[in-house]
């Protein structure tokens, strides 16, 4: 029933206006075979015309598209359908929009446009990108929606900002609303790019002397903790939100770094040289045991290509997971969280992610106790 069948004009302007009550939010898709609301089984000018699209309609009702509800007596010299009804059934609905290249009504789709209608002129791309999103803010109209989007000009002419500056101005104090929003930012207002400013990444260093490989930490706690633990060898970097940013982050002047103990100019020399990409190290990344830290690593890959799982973190997290102490992967605060599919980590890959499919469950990182790992001395991989 996908592939539309050979129907006259007439017999889609019927479909059309069958899909009109759908739209309408109308409990029954339904006309009346009568010359107001089937007018073209009642053109009395062309008969043969209108025989034709009284079979269509039957062979509609033949494949499962219509219902036809006739009489079951008409009076002599009556039409067959004359008084009856001609239904749209619910599960065909779909396949008809798609003979007549009709989407479903979106009454959200139509006031968001309704609302970007008054400001196209403003848009530089006419509206596109934006109306491709019905995009919503809490206790706001789509109409202060739209208007606040077309307000991003002229704040910008005054001078140029940050994402977030930008977004807190316009977007009534929010500044985070344009986060992953600035692809449909620079689609709407292309000529802007140069006026929004990058925004450094700001990030919390604990370096020792002569350290010899990179620690990433996903959460604060577990952080300071190692931080407290003073590793001899080893240098930690505490994300802080950090997703997996463009390589541009490694680019000079993409990150400011905050140093927690007292650091020497050699070794924050070396450090630069790190993350610049002009000195190679060990890398390792210990996060939560979830999809989501999972994503992370996976993220971290593109920017240190040579990161991988920590192993001395991960382990009593594995066995918590195995001993039925995690928590449930779906519901509450981490029902949202997607597979990452893979992370080109080995152990990542083939461990700890059949683990969690396994059990359906994850462990947050600050379950474990820093203060019990046994890692400095050994290699971080062991």
């Amino acid at each position: 029933m996908s592939e539309a069948p050979l129907l006259t004009e007439e017999t889609h302007a019927l479909l059309h206006r069958l899909l009109d009550k759908a739209d309408s939010g109308r409990m029954r898709w339904q006309l009346k075979c009568s010359a107001r609301e089937t007018p073209e089984l009642y053109d009395f000018a062309d008969q043969s015309q209108v025989e034709v699209v009284w079979e269509d309609l039957q062979h509609l009702a033949k494949i499962g598209v219509l219902d036809l509800k006739l009489k079951a007596r008409q009076r002599p010299g009556n039409n067959d359908y004359d008084d009856g009804l001609i239904q749209l059934k619910y599960e065909a609905e779909e396949t008809v929009r798609l003979w007549l290249e009709r989407p479903a009504f979106d009454p959200r789709q139509h006031l968001w446009n309704t609302a970007l209608a008054r400001h196209l002129h403003v848009f530089e791309d006419g509206g596109e990108a934006l109306r491709r999103e019905v995009l919503r803010f809490p206790g706001r109209t789509y109409e202060q929606l739209a208007a606040a989007f077309a307000s991003i000009p002229a704040v910008l002419e005054q001078q140029p900002m940050t994402l977030r500056q930008l977004s807190a101005r316009c977007f009534w104090g929010a500044s985070k609303f344009l986060d992953r929003r600035d692809l449909l930012l620079l689609a709407t207002f292309p000529s802007l790019a140069k006026k929004i400013v990058s925004r450094p990444l700001l990030l919390s260093v604990y370096l020792p002397e002569q350290f010899e490989e990179i620690l990433f930490v996903e959460n604060q706690d577990t952080y300071l903790g190692l931080v407290a633990q003073a590793p001899a060898k080893t240098g930690l970097i505490y994300l802080a939100g950090f997703r997996g940013a463009a390589l541009r982050v490694r680019e000079v002047g993409q990150a400011v770094f905050s140093y927690v103990n007292l650091v020497s100019l050699t070794e924050r020399e070396r450090f630069i040289e790190f993350w610049l990409g002009h000195r190679q190290l060990p890398c390792f990344f210990w996060g939560d045991l979830d999809f989501a830290g999972m994503a992370i690593l996976a993220a971290l890959k593109q920017v240190f290509p040579g990161v991988e799982a920590w192993q001395p973190g991960y382990k009593p997290m594995l066995a918590i997971l195995r001993d039925g102490g995690g928590h449930s992967s779906v519901g509450g605060e981490k029902d949202r969280q997607y597979h990452p599919g893979g992370t080109d980590c080995p152990y990542a890959d083939y461990v700890l992610l059949p683990a969690i499919e396994e059990q359906l469950a994850f462990v947050d990182q600050e379950a474990i106790n820093v203060s019990a790992l046994l890692w400095q001395g050994e290699a971080l991989h062991e």
